[in-house]
């Protein structure tokens, strides 16, 4: 099984796709709170991708490990 994740890294609205094997199984915005974009830019990247990851968590189906093959990334403009 393969599984890619692609990623739109948007500071206030990112966006996350995952394929398995090829094919689309979840996509969708990434919700930010909005007392995060009151935080130090640092900060509010580091918890952007943890909101990034438990969406990739939350649609892969597994409530463990998860190992990546392919990780697309939109280069941030900051």
């Amino acid at each position: 099984m393969s599984l890619l994740l692609a990623v739109d890294p948007g500071m206030n609205a990112p966006g996350a796709a995952l394929f398995r094997d090829g094919i689309l199984v979840a996509a969708g915005p990434v919700r930010v709170p909005a007392k995060l974009r009151k935080l130090d830019t640092v900060v509010r990247c580091r918890e952007v991708a943890k909101l990034i990851r438990d969406w990739f968590l939350s649609n892969s189906g597994s409530s463990g490990y998860v190992e990546l093959d392919h990780v697309a990334v939109e280069y941030p403009q900051i």
